[in-house]
């Protein structure tokens, strides 16, 4: 796989967002991303901006901003490989979906970084490590959902900060010790799922 470049362009989405999109193309073997339709406007030969181009999986609001990052709900992209840092470029998210793909390694502490998420969803990869403790940093969160991973530690104590959370779904990881009582202050929570994950404590799985 060779690296892509962007470039800068005039107006449009900003540089910042654009160089993040292109760090995840080149960080998770984009050139064989399973593209809907067989388009691929990420790796165009001439600069587009991924808002005016409509790049795949890639939503903005009016002022082209990128609000959400879908490669994965309605069909898997295939990415491979880490999520990488410049994820954190990406300050104006909303939506964050990379359900049923093969991503490893850890979920970098940049993640603490997208401050608008309101949904996070990793479902079905082989995404390593503890939970970072910059989680909790993501307090308009109303679903967070990391399940059928290999995440291993303890459940960070800040995820009781996430008081926005009515879905909260971390089944099937190798997950130990207690359930943080910091759970208990997530009263707006409907969805708990822990299962087969080795940690101790009382919960609902519902």
């Amino acid at each position: 796989m060779h690296s892509r470049e962007v470039r800068s362009l005039q107006g449009g989405t900003s540089l910042s967002e654009r160089e993040a999109l292109l760090a995840l193309y080149n960080a998770t073997d984009g050139d064989n991303w399973n593209i809907p339709g067989g388009q691929n406007f990420w790796v165009t030969t001439t600069p587009s901006d991924p808002c005016v181009a409509m790049w795949a999986g890639v939503g903005c609001d009016t002022d082209n901003k990128i609000t959400e990052l879908d490669l994965g709900s309605r069909r898997s992209f295939g990415l491979k490989g880490a999520i990488p840092s410049d994820i954190g470029l990406l300050t104006n998210l909303e939506q964050l979906n990379f359900f049923i793909n093969q991503l490893t390694g850890p979920i970098p502490t940049q993640i603490g970084l997208l401050t608008n998420l309101e949904a996070l969803s990793l479902i079905n990869n082989q995404i390593t490590g503890p939970i970072p403790t910059q989680i909790g940093l993501l307090t308009n969160l109303e679903r967070l959902t990391l399940s059928n991973n290999q995440h291993t530690g303890p459940i960070p104590t800040e995820i009781g900060l996430l008081t926005n959370l009515g879905s909260l779904n971390f089944f099937n990881n190798q997950l130990t010790g207690t359930i943080p009582m910091q759970i208990g202050l997530l009263t707006n929570l409907e969805s708990l799922d822990l299962g087969k994950c080795i940690v101790r404590g009382a919960y609902c799985a519902c």
